[in-house]
């Protein structure tokens, strides 16, 4: 925004502009692909049992009842959402290492994989499915996942947009309390190709 020269409101709806979106079905399709195969020899390189998972497939979802989500992941399966509007970029990294490879794909198909007791499979957390998605979100960024700052500040936005919604409920309780959060956490971007907005970034960090 500083380099952009643009204030708030203005650099705001400069990321609202048509560029910033896939417009149809057909790019959001062959959007999402086109990263799958750019993060592939990198999830091989950090994940070599990736290679022992069944391949995944990315299909349009069609369930309105998921609509309020940008994507899912169901049997195989990364679904992504394109009703009535178009579906954002920035959305692409972030989704498809959360949902796909090594998100819940991986992490399903390798937990399958392995021998469990009668007694773990009850103990099953599904918060433990989410917070290892999450995690692979934040590990993207240290292994150059994303290609550049435009997918890289996709993810910052969803991490605050997510806490936010997590804070939400302590903030409306206790709405006498001054509450400050902190939370902070280097990060390295690596471009794929330098540009205007797609550049890289020597450090991100998250307060």
């Amino acid at each position: 925004q500083k380099k952009s020269g643009l204030d708030s409101l203005a650099f705001e709806q400069y990321l609202k502009e048509d560029h910033f979106f896939y417009p149809d079905v057909a790019s959001t399709q062959a959007g999402l692909e086109d990263y799958a195969a750019f993060i592939q020899p990198i999830i091989t390189r950090y994940f070599p049992e990736a290679a022992l998972t069944p391949s995944l497939a990315i299909k349009e979802g069609i369930d309105k009842r998921l609509a309020q989500v940008p994507g899912f992941y169901r049997n195989n399966t990364f679904f992504y959402n394109f009703f009535d509007k178009p579906f954002c970029k920035r959305q692409v990294g972030w989704l498809y290492m959360h949902e796909g490879v090594p998100g819940h794909h991986y992490e399903i198909n390798h937990r399958n994989q392995v021998e469990q007791s009668r007694l773990q499979q009850l103990f099953y957390s599904a918060g433990y499915a989410e917070g290892w998605a999450a995690y692979i979100e934040d590990l993207a960024l240290e292994i150059g996942a994303y290609r550049g700052a435009a997918e890289a500040m996709g993810n910052l936005s969803q991490y605050y947009l997510e806490r936010a919604q997590e804070i939400f409920p302590i903030i409306e309780l206790d709405a006498l309390r001054s509450v400050t959060i902190h939370v902070t956490k280097p990060v390295k971007l690596i471009a794929k190709e330098p540009s205007e907005w797609d550049e890289p970034a020597q450090q991100v960090s998250r307060r």
